[in-house]
């Protein structure tokens, strides 16, 4: 006996699993993740898009101070990268525990900055 299986644009979908982590985020436990690394363009906007990516990747788990220096610190290092050498930027992101660290890599130097989360205010 043969088992034959259903034609490859008719074989059913794997089911989605999906995780809801937001009990873990109220409970305030922080979700360790791999770094994140991404090429920024050289362009004169590039600061930007790294606060945006910073936004994105910490936004849950940092506060909204807290959020907002690390994207100052992360302008700054990223300008910095830019006006110092003609070389590709890198930015690499990273959460361990309640410590956000951001990377940036131009090529010949980098710069890291660190920052802990505050404890909610209660």
């Amino acid at each position: 006996m043969a088992i034959s299986s259903p034609p490859r644009d008719q074989a059913s979908p794997l089911p989605s699993r999906t995780v809801d982590r937001t009990a873990d985020l109220r409970a305030g436990t922080v979700l360790r993740r791999r770094p994140f690394e991404v090429h920024l363009p050289r362009e004169r906007g590039c600061s930007a898009i790294a606060r945006r990516l910073v936004e994105r990747h910490f936004s849950f788990e940092l506060g909204a101070r807290d959020l907002a220096d690390l994207k100052l610190i992360t302008t700054q290092l990223v300008d910095d990268a830019y006006h110092e050498v003609q070389e590709a930027i890198r930015l690499r992101l990273q959460c361990r525990g309640s410590r956000f660290r951001v990377e940036v890599l131009n090529g010949v130097a980098g710069a890291a900055a660190e920052i802990t989360a505050s404890a909610p205010a209660s």
